[in-house]
């Protein structure tokens, strides 16, 4: 048995993303193998941040400990923003946590940066060794959403400096004892950089027989959307780096069609703009926006997409795809990230450069083609059948064996 620490940098169901997928169904895979797994991570985004609580996510214990932004100077409106996406937090309560844990083999990081720094320096007192996947892509990131990412703290002035050197925060990969990555392409620049580090590539997987039933058709009849015209869907967290005002744009040329945009909204100026283009080119009858769905909700909206639209500026891996295709829903996505290595021609269609008029033009040309779209979907419910969960687990416990034997063997 391996028991195990999961650590993503937040988790609560009222704001769920791909990482947050990742986790519950690795943990809740382990757990059925007889290894006990469980989920540390901050209180961020939940109801009582300042509170340590338990609670059962779908059969998955999580523990979540209060925390805190070093900066001076940082507005609610910020700290919201960083609680979304990418905040560079600290915990002493998770420290402590780690430090009294008794039972766990390894620690399996998702998240980086101070909290990151924060199990590195647990796992260095109790002598166990941690794994990191890197969700979120580092090397093969676009500049643009670093930058971004740091404009979310402008104005503030950050002491934490000094808490992320006790803790390594900067030594986090390179003291990994594997680093997980989502695509080869990320594997062969992460290696070319530190030749030292162990990388694995590690892809996501989906949930096949959740995905394979849903009621599309009562989906449209509960939120009004048309029967009589093609609905398509961009779902995913309403994000700048989702691309969802390109798809907007496009509906200018795609009068005949729907567009449903689902998800949670993690950038308020970014749903503002939306709803600000939607307005301006009248499309208030040809653009729904829901807020994000779970469950068998989000089931239902796939299976009631005639075509589901991926238009990232950049996608680490692109777990929507195989929730598309576990649906029998086709994809058509922007050619980024790893969306460029799991979609291939024969299960979707890849735009080289995603502009507004490029995507209407190929959207235009699909719809059209009703056997293409048929193909698309047959081929993709065959591709997504090599994604399931019991094998990315079976997969996951490969590597904890193999860094526990080598971590013995130091010992």
């Amino acid at each position: 048995m391996i028991p195990s620490i999961h650590i993503p940098r937040r988790f609560v169901t009222r704001s769920w993303g791909g990482t947050e997928t990742v986790v519950l169904e690795s943990v809740r895979q382990l757990n059925s193998l007889g290894h006990r797994a469980k989920v540390f991570t901050s209180t961020a985004l939940s109801q009582e941040p300042g509170l340590t609580q338990t609670e059962r996510v779908n059969d998955v214990t999580v523990h979540r400990f209060p925390y805190f932004y070093p900066y001076f100077g940082l507005s609610q409106e910020q700290r919201q923003g960083l609680d979304h996406c990418g905040g560079n937090l600290f915990s002493w309560h998770l420290l402590g946590a780690l430090a009294r844990e008794r039972q766990a083999r390894i620690i399996h990081l998702h998240t980086g940066k101070r909290m990151g720094g924060i199990a590195r320096t647990a796992a260095r007192w109790k002598r166990i060794p941690y794994v990191l996947s890197l969700h979120g892509g580092l090397l093969c990131r676009p500049s643009s959403e670093s930058s971004r990412q740091r404009q979310k703290s402008d104005g503030a002035l950050e002491w934490g400096k000094a808490l992320g050197l006790a803790v390594g925060s900067r030594r986090v990969l390179q003291d990994a004892a594997a680093v997980l990555c989502l695509t080869r392409a990320e594997q062969s620049a992460l290696q070319q950089r530190y030749p030292r580090v162990r990388c694995r590539v590690l892809p996501n997987g989906v949930d096949l027989k959740r995905f394979s039933q849903g009621d599309g058709e009562g989906f449209r009849r509960q939120h009004e959307l048309p029967t009589d015209r093609p609905l398509l869907s961009v779902i995913g967290r309403i994000d700048p780096q989702k691309g969802q005002l390109t798809a907007v744009q496009a509906m200018s040329d795609l009068p005949e069609a729907h567009l449903l945009l689902v998800g949670h909204q993690t950038d308020a100026s970014y749903v503002t703009r939306i709803h600000q283009e939607v307005e301006a080119r009248g499309l208030q009858q040809q653009v729904t926006v829901l807020a994000g769905l779970s469950g068998q909700e989000l089931v239902n909206a796939y299976h009631a997409t005639d075509l589901l639209l991926i238009p990232s500026t950049h996608e680490p891996f692109g777990i929507v795809a195989l929730e598309g295709w576990a649906s029998g829903t086709p994809v058509l996505a922007s050619k980024v990230g790893g969306l460029s290595e799991i979609v291939k021609p024969e299960t979707g269609v890849l735009l080289d450069r995603l502009t507004s008029g490029s995507l209407a033009s190929e959207v235009t040309k699909l719809l059209r083609q009703k056997d293409s779209l048929h193909r698309l979907a047959v081929q993709g419910r065959r591709e997504v059948a090599r994604y399931s969960w019991a094998a990315h687990a079976n997969q996951l416990l490969e590597i904890y064996r193999e860094v526990l034997s080598e971590n013995l063997v130091r010992q």
